[in-house]
């Protein structure tokens, strides 16, 4: 305890001789270093009394913060807490000389909840959103689900009443009909020098491909032919198939949620079926068609066509420069053609079982470089006890039968052979068995239908 706080470095005694010599005389002759005291020895009793001083203080202080987290809890009005507790970090206890050090604590901050009051997201409009077949939900969500569905492959195998109007389409020789107004066939040397159409591939507008191939292909029919066309008119909203009330989702879309089952009212590009005065002459066959109300445009043409009754053939176009696809096209010739039979599909419902009537329809989704024909067709649907929403409700189903390149001339020829041969076929067979089918009903009715008191054989 009598040491001095300092202390000095000894002398050292070196021969003048040694070769150091010069060296140590460079050195200071001494150098004075403050000593580091030792500590004071550390009594059982002191470091007992410590502790315990510093040990009533942690619980004072734990006191403190549960009186603090229960008046938390009692402002909280929300009946729930997140299970993490809110402590302030306090030192370590005194040790033991040589004990190790306790893991230090995390701090963990109780935040206090945020309560944001959502808006309910606005539903798209139906009826009115031309843009709903475009929704990547639109064929699971909505076709599918009012049974609505296309077919995978290409060419699959098909029931009879579709197969044989399609081997009938594809096989038959080049038809020549009074509905092309004398219009001469394309030759293949012409086609492959067409600027218009070579040069489609580059990108080309919607209003672009719709004038060309309305020029070229899908042309107006002849008064004299039975047949009437429309063009971009909407077709009413009655004749669509049965579809399933329209419920709201989460599943969010740049106007809102995507509303499931929703089907976006058919506005086909082109729209083919009959005209009421020329292909239904007699009374009673017309008087059955405005009892039933099979006719499919919601108005007359803009071009001042008169209303068009059970249709049969609707083309879709599409201007991949304008953003288009021919996924989006597609699902459009979907609800198109399930309508088109849909309204067949009606009239055979009020016939008895053995009156035949094909109600196969036909469909083309063409852009600027490419063409796919489709057949669809109804199924009746199976006996269930399930108790589902489409139970009792038929299905449509509508498959692929050609892909055509239009910038090849043989593939483009053939395109317009397929459209004349279904208007050949819609002329005739189809045709038929309709009036027989009408004649069949007029039978079994009696008193003339809304508006046809004034008409005349």
């Amino acid at each position: 305890m009598g040491r001095s706080p300092s202390y000095v470095l000894p002398s050292v005694k070196v021969d003048t001789e040694s070769p150091v010599a010069g060296w140590l005389d460079s050195i200071p002759d001494r150098q004075e270093y403050e000593a580091v005291p030792e500590p004071e020895p550390y009594s059982e009793d002191i470091f007992l009394a410590q502790r315990n001083m510093q040990t009533n203080g942690a619980k004072s202080e734990r006191k403190h913060d549960a009186k603090d987290e229960d008046e938390e809890n009692d402002i909280d009005n929300d009946g729930y807490s997140n299970g993490h507790e809110s402590k302030r970090l306090r030192g370590p206890l005194l040790q033991r000389p040589g004990a190790r050090a306790p893991a230090a604590r995390s701090t963990v901050i109780q935040a206090a909840p945020v309560h944001v009051q959502r808006r309910p997201l606005p539903v798209i409009p139906v009826a009115d959103d031309d843009n709903l077949a475009e929704h990547a939900y639109y064929r699971d969500l909505s076709l599918n689900r009012n049974n609505m569905y296309i077919l995978s492959g290409y060419c699959p195998q098909l029931p009879p009443q579709a197969l044989g109007v399609v081997m009938r389409i594809q096989d038959s020789a080049d038809v020549s009909l009074d509905i092309d107004g004398g219009l001469p066939v394309p030759s293949l040397n012409s086609l492959a020098r067409d600027p218009l159409l070579q040069a489609m591939p580059h990108g080309t507008k919607l209003p672009e491909v719709a004038w060309y191939f309305e020029n070229k292909i899908f042309w107006a029919p002849t008064v004299d032919s039975g047949l009437e066309r429309t063009t971009d008119v909407p077709m009413a909203r009655r004749t669509l198939p049965d579809l399933l009330p329209v419920r709201n989702t989460d599943i969010a879309v740049p106007a809102g949620r995507y509303p499931m089952n929703a089907i976006a009212t058919p506005k086909p590009s082109i729209l083919y079926g009959y005209s009421l005065d020329m292909s239904f002459p007699h009374r009673r066959h017309r008087t059955q068609l405005h009892r039933l109300s099979l006719t499919a445009a919601a108005s007359r043409d803009a071009d001042g066509g008169g209303t068009m009754w059970l249709p049969f053939f609707s083309v879709e176009f599409l201007g991949e420069s304008s953003g288009g696809s021919l996924k989006t096209a597609t699902n459009r010739c979907m609800v198109n053609s399930a309508t088109c039979v849909h309204m067949v599909e009606t009239l055979k419902a009020r016939l008895p079982e053995d009156v035949c009537i094909n109600s196969t329809a036909f469909s083309v989704a063409i852009s600027g470089t490419e063409a796919r024909l489709y057949v669809t067709w109804a199924e009746k649907a199976k006996s269930t006890t399930s108790g589902t929403a489409n139970s009792g409700r038929p299905s449509y189903y509508m498959a692929t039968i050609g892909t055509y390149v239009m910038q090849r001339p043989e593939d483009f020829v053939e395109v317009r052979r397929m459209f004349l041969r279904i208007l050949d076929w819609a002329r005739g067979p189809r045709l038929d068995a309709i009036r027989s089918g009408l004649s069949e009903l007029a039978d079994g009715s009696e008193g003339p239908g809304p508006g046809e008191e004034d008409q005349k054989e």
